[in-house]
């Protein structure tokens, strides 16, 4: 019997039993930019945290130089899981330093605590964006 008919079978039980990929919570693409007094923020890190599940997967994306992000939280630009979040910005004055300190307050960069939120909708424009200082 030829390999390709012997592997048949193995490919079927797999693609039945749900073993080719994850299954993915529904999901929306999530965009926006990060200023800080009026002008772009390049390199800040964005992420979308799902309130009331920790143990969703965030999403998170990282500025342009014009201070656009796209979320993704799976793959590649595919958007951030529908719900309630806390988000978090956050971008290091020196990411070499043993504590680094951070060009956003506090307030917005731990996810316990940051005071920024957003509401991902299946039907809505998804657009945030983030001005500073708030």
């Amino acid at each position: 019997m030829p390999v390709r008919l012997r592997l048949l079978p193995a490919l079927a039980a797999a693609w039945l039993c749900g073993c080719g990929g994850p299954d993915r919570p529904p999901m929306a693409p999530v965009t926006g930019t990060v200023t800080m007094h009026g002008a772009p923020v390049p390199g800040a890190v964005v992420q979308f945290h799902r309130e009331g599940d920790a143990a969703a997967r965030p999403g998170a994306g990282r500025t342009d130089d014009d201070g656009r992000y796209r979320i993704t939280t799976f793959d590649p630009g595919d958007g951030g899981l529908l719900g309630r979040h806390r988000v978090t910005v956050s971008k290091a004055l020196n990411p070499m330093a043993e504590v680094p300190d951070d060009v956003f307050p506090a307030a917005v960069t731990d996810p316990e605590t940051t005071t920024l939120s957003a509401e991902v909708t299946e039907d809505g424009e998804n657009v945030f964006d983030f001005t500073f200082p708030m």
